[in-house]
């Protein structure tokens, strides 16, 4: 829970010596299993480990095996969007961004955020559910911002009865929060900023004598292009100032860079460090996937109370209680497992923009995961209507999600009750093209010898296409 503080110093590390991974010298590790994700926020309960995303309406990712997995889809946190988004925010959003799950007050609490397209009028709502699998109940808004704030009420982060949160704009803020989960007086907190800047994503955790400010800095969501890296400074208060290693203020610009693009990992960031304690699960663009959004899982490592992040947890180095000695970090796995990956569950995306007032990126959140993977074959292939496509074929059956760029084909023998595709030059069904739009079943043309033939197409740095039951 985001409330209890870490006692755990180090998790998972194999007799491993005094660490310094500053700048994201480690690759890479892949989990197992359905793990495309973006904004993670990920609690162990009843067993299992379950991973909030966002997406549309907040998917859920589950792994009760292990943190390594597998992992795969269980639900939305939602069937709709909650009806107060509209009017809060002038817009009705296609996602919603950046959940934080807690367990607070015997309930668990999900705070999550939605925005109108490239402003910062944004709200930050809250739902609740007694059981993490749900119902869940939508409680409503927290807090919101508008065109003539100079913050962004996007990005939450519940800790110890205050919210963090921001994006862009004068950075990260922090206001008060009730029994209720809802905002408590009108006291606003000012955490971290870069004058304008590219900074988001807050996470606190509280260890020892210090609470630690996890931010992301730079530019998020862009695929291959993503510049995200993960920072980090330290206060002895939770309302701050938090400053960096080398003694900088993070209202001034400071943070010490924890994690950066590296190897196939491109753009870590977007995480969170509280909800399990002694870990910090984030996203990054995979390098070997066309840049799909994947989930990742390190250990936090605290060395002269300052922390850094261990390797990727991996399938023999996670679910035992860590030791700690002087010189080194030890870790004797009770369990021994060999986890086969596994496919399931579609994966939604998130498609908003942010713009800040000094910079302008293009926020594209694209969460991915496939299902059914294409199987590769070393000739192209001609789909139905004359369309060229891939050297990839196969035969698919829903739910299936695609998210990449490039020239894709396959030969499906079911595509469920309808289809959708976006960010994509052209998607086409027995020759007739149904990009950008959701199509059910009755609108499909016939079948061609029994089979459906999907031409996708998209050069754009990924798009998506998906089949649904």
């Amino acid at each position: 829970m985001k409330t209890i503080r870490s006692s755990f110093l180090i998790i998972a590390i194999l007799t491993l010596l005094t660490i310094s991974i500053i700048g994201g010298t480690v690759p890479a590790q892949a989990l197992s299993g359905s793990f495309g994700t973006h904004d993670p926020s990920i609690i162990q309960a009843g067993g299992c480990y379950y991973a909030f995303g966002t997406g549309t309406w907040l998917p859920i990712l589950r792994s009760c095996t292990s943190m390594y997995g597998p992992w795969s889809f269980l639900k939305n946190t939602f069937s709709s969007l909650p009806s107060w988004i509209p009017g809060a925010i002038g817009a009705t959003p296609g996602n919603l961004w950046a959940p934080d799950i807690n367990f607070v007050n015997g309930q668990y609490r999900l705070y999550y955020a939605a925005s109108s397209f490239g402003t910062n009028r944004s709200a930050i709502g809250l739902a609740t559910a007694s059981n993490i699998e749900g119902p869940w109940t939508d409680a409503g808004e927290v807090f919101r911002s508008t065109t003539s704030n100079n913050y962004n009420a996007i990005d939450p982060d519940y800790i110890e009865g205050k919210l963090a949160f921001g994006s862009f704009w004068d950075g990260i803020k922090m206001i008060d929060i009730g029994a209720d989960g809802k905002r408590s007086g009108t006291a606003m907190y000012n955490l971290a900023s870069r004058g304008g800047g590219a900074i988001e994503a807050p996470s606190i955790v509280h260890q020892g004598n210090f609470y630690y400010l996890f931010v992301s800095f730079d530019t998020c969501c862009q695929g291959l292009n993503s510049t995200y890296r993960t920072m980090v400074g330290r206060s002895t208060s939770l309302t701050g100032p938090y400053v960096a290693q080398n003694g900088t203020a993070m209202m001034s610009g400071g943070g010490t860079q924890l994690l950066a693009s590296s190897g196939n990992e491109i753009g870590p960031g977007g995480g969170d460090g509280n909800a399990l304690p002694g870990f910090f699960g984030y996203h990054f663009y995979d390098g070997a996937a066309n840049g799909a959004a994947r989930l990742n899982i390190r250990p936090i490592v605290y060395t002269n109370d300052w922390p850094s992040f261990g390797p990727p947890i991996t399938s023999g180095t996670v679910g035992s209680t860590p030791t700690r000695t002087s010189t080194q970090f030890t870790f004797n796995p009770t369990l021994t497992r060999t986890f086969t990956p596994t496919n399931a569950g579609p994966t939604l995306t998130r498609t908003p923009t942010i713009n800040g007032p000094s910079l302008t990126p293009t926020r594209t959140f694209t969460p991915s995961a496939t299902s059914s993977m294409p199987t590769r074959t070393s000739t192209p292939t001609v789909a139905a209507g004359g369309d060229f496509c891939s050297p990839v074929t196969s035969t698919i059956t829903v739910p299936f999600t695609f998210d990449g760029a490039g020239a894709f084909c396959w030969q499906a023998s079911s595509l469920g009750a309808y289809i959708n595709s976006w960010n994509t030059n052209s998607v086409a069904v027995n020759g007739v093209n149904f990009t950008n739009i959701w199509v059910s079943a009755s609108s499909l043309p016939a079948k061609i010898n029994g089979f459906y033939y999907v031409s996708y197409n998209s050069n754009v740095g990924w798009g998506h296409f998906e089949a649904r039951p």
